[in-house]
């Protein structure tokens, strides 16, 4: 089976994908599951079609994940060194038979994908008139995980603080979402917060948001982001430095805390870029990306210190930090300074 897993939330996308490499109901065990990096140099499409028709001698499916298989398709992913001759189309009598190119044989493979594993694509954008996603909508799963808002935002954090055994007062989560937004990372790590300074068994109430939630997220790291707007990194330093001493979390607790924030800061700045483009008015971004109208007004003022090209870099840059610390391929806690200064260079 071929799945498709696209979309804004990065959260419960990657729980998924957790969920399934480590189900023990499931079918797959530790010594079935391939990871394929698309956008590598060197890249071939043979290493995607070999590992999703391996046969394994242990009978259990082979779980094969893809990253950008879709865009390295569509974007320069259409020559080899040596393309492969079509196994459907011979040319006439005396010539030679037609080759096909990467996205060719893909899409050949697709309504041909054996039952012996699970093919999962995922994608950061997909169009949904292109010929790959048609055929997987038609012959395997499409998936696209798109962020809470709203009231379903809400109901989202109640749900997560059931399974964390948090117990909330009543408008906490009304209060998170006007604080953190729409940012799963975010308010997930919050409600942990919320709960150790609440203590075993104890109710999180509005008061505990306002004194831990709101300060950091109002003051702190708006005085923050402000400094890397201004791309002053003296000032950035002194306030993380002011952050860090009043933290009560450990090292990497703190350090995960802050990465997000800054992620969740330069991506709203990357929305909001694009609608005060098209002028959209702040009532109007605050409910299309769910934000508390102070985040937007402060926001708004914030994004005009950097351009589109030069946000989008950072994000890109951010999520490559953020993959290396996941993986065990570099340490946040090391990074997060030199990750100022790179966001105060100009």
């Amino acid at each position: 089976m071929i799945y498709l897993y696209y979309g804004e939330d990065q959260f419960t996308l990657k729980e998924e994908l957790e969920r399934r490499r480590t189900d023990s109901s499931s079918e797959f065990d530790s010594g079935s599951f391939i990871r394929i990096e698309a956008a590598k140099a060197g890249f071939n499409i043979d290493e995607v079609l070999n590992a999703a028709q391996a046969f394994s001698m242990f009978g259990e499916k082979q779980l094969v994940l893809v990253t950008n298989l879709i865009e390295r398709l569509s974007k320069g992913g259409q020559s080899e060194s040596s393309p492969k001759p079509s196994t459907a189309t011979r040319g006439a009598k005396g010539k030679a038979p037609k080759t096909q190119t990467p996205r060719e044989r893909f899409l050949e493979f697709i309504p041909q994908a054996p039952a012996t594993a699970d093919l999962i694509l995922l994608e950061q954008k997909v169009t949904k008139v292109d010929v790959i996603y048609k055929a997987i909508e038609k012959y395997g799963v499409v998936k696209e995980f798109v962020p809470p808002k709203e009231r379903a935002l809400q109901k989202w954090i109640e749900e997560r603080a059931k399974q964390e055994k948090i117990k909330l007062g009543s408008n906490v989560a009304e209060r998170l979402t006007q604080y953190l937004g729409s940012n799963l990372y975010a308010l997930h790590n919050e409600l942990l917060k919320l709960a150790t300074y609440a203590g075993d068994n104890q109710t999180v109430t509005t008061e505990m948001v306002e004194k831990l939630t709101a300060q950091v997220s109002e003051t702190s790291i708006f005085k923050l982001t402000e400094a890397l707007s201004r791309r002053n990194l003296p000032e950035a330093i002194r306030q993380l430095n002011r952050l860090r001493n009043e933290t009560t979390l450990n090292r990497a607790g703190f350090t995960r805390q802050i990465f997000v924030m800054i992620c969740r800061e330069i991506y709203n700045l990357l929305r909001i870029r694009e609608m005060d483009a098209a002028r959209r008015s702040d009532s109007e971004i605050a409910s299309t990306l769910a934000l508390h109208p102070f985040v937007v007004q402060k926001s708004r003022n914030l994004v005009r210190n950097f351009s589109a090209e030069r946000l989008d870099t950072l994000y890109h840059r951010l999520a490559e930090l953020d993959y290396a610390d996941k993986t065990g391929r570099g340490d946040l806690a090391t990074q997060l300074e030199l990750l100022l200064a790179d966001i105060c260079n100009v």
